[in-house]
């Protein structure tokens, strides 16, 4: 079987392509019927959610799809303890983290 292959169609679903399994946030699987092609509505107005119904076109749905690199992930914001090599970060002790926002609580002046 080939490896998956997500494609952003301009104007259109998601079209995804291969190996795969496409799942709930439940982790429950849903039944493709066989297929090793799906597409995924990206217009969010499918009468067949999650799928894509072509309702895009009917819509007006409008959007080139063009691939760009993404920014660095942000480290600042992370507790050290919940950072791990997955994180794509780096955080060195060295380095000085910004202080942790804390925010105002202006009902507490008047005490």
């Amino acid at each position: 079987m080939p490896p998956t292959r997500v494609t952003i169609t301009p104007h259109g679903p998601y079209r995804i392509q291969g190996d795969f399994e496409l799942v709930d946030e439940d982790g429950l699987v849903y039944g493709l019927g066989g297929r090793t092609s799906i597409s995924l509505c990206r217009c969010g107005q499918s009468g067949n959610i999650p799928f894509c119904d072509g309702t895009h076109g009917r819509c007006g749905f409008r959007d080139e799809a063009r691939a760009r690199d993404l920014p660095a992930r942000p480290c600042g914001r992370r507790l050290w303890a919940a950072l791990s090599a997955e994180d794509g970060c780096t955080l060195s002790a060295s380095r000085p983290q910004p202080p942790l926002a804390v925010p105002s609580r202006p009902w507490l002046s008047s005490l």
